[in-house]
This record gives structure tokens, C-alpha cells and sequence, in this order.
């Protein structure tokens, strides 16, 4: 498998005057087209740099801007969206926040009411106000999740002062402090056609999108682009351990393994990690061949600026497959990587990804995140190829190792 079984998913871009940046992806035998109006800031922003000035930005602030402008985005240009049977959702992450939708017809049009929306709200405290009290509720059903309960864990273990520990909704208490004025601060700031990306995949002409948009008779930005505050994080974690009890019928164990090689390129990064961890967990891995093959996943997470590995399980032994998966990564450092093996896990790796890129709701999401992490859908494939044993073995001796290692445990009541 070569790059070229990427050339259909190769992106064409354009940078239209106005300063809005377009990532549109042709695919003619799609039904739909989907969109996404993007920043690059999100809830991992806790400050940005704007003419030589700096912008703190309270937790949860984000997510609640994100709120507030979905609120106002539905009065202005709700009815619109209805007309043609679209819904418009909104979504905060780490490093982006975004406003999307699909629809069959008129995405074009919808397009451009919602940027020209987007760039011209008001921000009325009484909306505020009311949501302050939806993103309220929220917490207090994010608050019997185990799932959620389990990761932020994980999180606050791994890191000491990077914005990801943090959740991404905020608490109570910082979710009450906001007010409309730091809110409509952040707006000004972080909402400038320079800062804004709309990513469209779907029968659609990429010459008449740049056109269409071009047109547009957009604002010009108010000042300089805003740059992102990068956090200072020690390599080193914060507790190798964490533990806590909740209504759940198993335990739940996470493994993670904290970042501290940023030399690496990101896909690199990723797909190494990967990889290494398919010849521990796989049907043919480490655990398998020791008789111990457990069901569970795996995941690699992270950007520019963090990054970890993580396993995860439901098991009723978690100290035992602890003590198991410890043992069974000294094996893999000491041994050699069979070629053979090697070979079979990249092929599947790579058709793991291209299975992915059938699906519209994950192109785009691939769209989306290779973007932001500046990289590419082809580097992924790239780098897969490019994991050599030699790169392995490195990362299992210096990525995972029981210093990088956190394991975090949510135990039933």
C-alpha cells in the first residue's frame, strides 16, 4: 500500500482575502456535504497573545462562549437551517471549537449564513445567564459518568499545569464567575475571519465554494491574529497512581504513558505508539502469546504540546493484569520485533485508517484533526510505513516506561 491510495483524500485549500482559510475535500459520489466552521482555539487555551498584549482566559470560558453563540446562531439563522431540514451543532475541544452541520441541498448558502452569523453576534447578558444554567446541568449529569470520572483522573495524574487536566466544560463554581464581559472579550478576539477555517467534504466544486465565499461581505478583522500561550509542563507526572469509587459493576483501569519526546512529528509520534501498542494488546501480541489476551482498547491522544498513550479495561483483576501487562512490555524491550509481525500490524494499521476515511462523519473528523495538528491524512499513512523496529524498540524502552506510567482506577462503591 502506497500514498497514492490517498490521492481521493487529498484536500485542496484556499485563503480567500477576507482571511478565512477554506479546506474543501470533492467527493462526487457522496450524497451529502458536511461542514465545519472551526477556530483553532479551544478549551486547552488558557491564555493567547494579541499585539504584544496577553488574553486570560478563565476555565470552562470556552465551552460557555460556545453555548452562548449556538444560542444566538439558532435566532438568527435558525429558521434558515430548518427550512432545509438542518440542524446546527457546536462543539468545544481541546485546541478548536466549531460549529457543523450536514445537508443534502443549499450547503453553500448555509455556509455563508453562518459565517456571515458567526461574525456578528451580540453576546446579551440574560443569555448568558440562562446558559450558565444549561452548561449547570450538564455538569451535574457529567458528575455520574464513570467514564468521564475516570479520565479526567487519568488526566490530573499525568499533568501538572497543562489546561488538559482540566475539564473541558469548567466547574461549577468557575462556570457562575463568567460574565458577559469576558465572554464578549474572548468573542472579539478568537471570532476574526483570520482565525476561522470552513472545512466542507462532499459533491461540491471547489471553485464555486472559493468564489461564493469570496464574495461574502465579511468584517475585517479588528486586530492582529491571536497566538496561543503554549503551558510550561514538567516531563515528569504528577502521581503514579490514583484510585476512586463509582457505581460501576467492574473496575475500570487505565494505563497511560506520558509524552515527554516532542522531537518526533506528531503523526510519528501517533502512529508509533500505536503500533507498539498492537504488538502488546494484538491478537498475535505479547499478552496473546503469554496466554493472556485480554479484551480491551488502546489510544494515543494528544498535539503539538502534550501527548500519551493509553490501554484500557473493565476487568475484575486490576492489580493482577497490572503486574501482567508490566511483565509482558519487559518482554517486548528485550526481545527483537519479528519483521514478519511488524509488517502484518502496519498493513492492518493503514487499512484501519483508510476503512475510517469511508465514512463521511470520519473524514471529516480526520479533515479536522490532521489540519489543526499541521500535518496531513497522507503523513498518517507515512508514518505508519515509516515505524520501523529500530523506532519500536525505542519507543518501548523510552515512551513506555514505568516512569511515564500512571495507572488510574475507578473501583465500585
Amino acid at each position: 500500500m502506497t500514498a497514492a491510495a490517498w490521492s481521493a483524500w487529498v484536500p485542496q485549500h484556499a485563503l480567500l482575502a477576507s482571511g478565512v482559510q477554506l479546506v474543501l475535500l470533492p467527493q462526487p459520489q457522496w450524497l451529502r456535504t458536511l461542514v465545519h466552521v472551526a477556530i483553532p482555539f479551544g478549551s486547552c487555551d488558557g491564555a493567547v497573545r494579541c499585539a504584544n498584549q496577553s488574553l486570560l482566559i478563565a476555565p470552562g470560558a470556552q465551552h460557555l462562549l460556545e453555548h452562548v453563540l449556538a444560542n444566538r446562531l439558532e435566532q438568527m439563522i435558525g429558521a434558515q437551517f430548518a427550512a432545509h431540514g438542518v440542524n446546527l451543532q457546536a462543539q468545544t475541544g481541546w485546541h478548536r471549537t466549531g460549529y457543523h452541520f450536514w445537508t443534502l441541498d443549499a450547503p453553500l448558502e448555509l455556509t455563508s449564513a453562518l459565517l456571515q452569523a458567526l461574525l456578528a453576534v451580540d453576546i446579551p447578558a440574560d443569555t448568558v445567564a440562562h446558559e450558565q444554567q444549561i452548561v449547570a446541568h450538564e455538569l451535574r449529569q457529567r458528575q455520574h459518568d464513570p467514564r468521564i470520572q475516570a479520565r479526567q483522573q487519568m488526566l490530573q495524574a499525568l499533568f501538572h499545569q497543562h489546561p488538559v487536566r482540566n475539564s473541558v466544560i469548567g466547574t461549577p463554581a468557575q462556570i457562575e464567575a463568567l460574565d458577559s464581559a469576558h465572554l464578549l472579550a474572548l468573542y472579539r478576539t478568537l471570532y476574526q475571519p483570520q482565525t476561522l477555517t470552513v472545512f466542507a467534504a462532499g459533491p461540491l466544486d471547489p471553485n464555486a465554494w472559493a468564489a461564493a465565499l469570496s464574495a461574502l461581505p465579511l468584517p475585517a478583522s479588528a486586530q492582529p491574529r491571536p497566538v496561543r500561550v503554549e503551558p510550561v509542563e514538567p516531563a515528569t507526572v504528577v502521581t503514579q497512581r490514583a484510585q476512586s469509587t463509582a457505581s460501576v459493576a467492574v473496575p475500570m483501569l487505565r494505563l497511560a504513558f506520558k509524552e515527554r519526546d516532542f522531537t518526533l512529528p506528531y503523526a510519528l509520534r501517533e502512529q508509533s505508539s500505536l503500533l507498539a501498542l498492537e504488538l502488546l494488546t494484538g491478537p498475535a501480541g505479547a499478552l496473546a502469546r503469554a496466554g493472556r489476551a485480554i479484551q480491551g482498547s488502546y489510544d494515543y491522544a494528544g498535539d503539538l504540546s502534550f501527548g500519551y498513550s493509553v490501554l484500557e479495561w473493565h476487568t475484575p483483576q486490576p492489580e493482577q493484569l497490572l503486574e501482567l501487562v508490566a511483565s509482558a512490555l519487559a518482554d517486548l524491550r528485550q526481545q527483537p520485533i519479528d519483521p514478519a509481525q511488524l509488517a502484518l500490524v502496519q498493513r492492518n494499521r493503514c487499512a484501519q485508517m483508510l476503512r475510517a476515511l469511508e465514512q463521511p462523519d470520519q473524514a471529516m473528523l480526520w479533515l479536522l484533526t490532521t489540519h489543526f495538528k499541521q500535518t496531513s491524512l497522507s503523513d498518517y499513512l507515512a508514518a505508519a510505513q515509516a515505524s520501523s523496529a529500530e523506532l519500536l524498540q525505542q519507543r518501548l524502552s523510552e515512551h513506555f516506561q514505568p516512569l511515564n506510567a500512571v495507572a488510574s482506577l475507578v473501583l465500585p462503591r
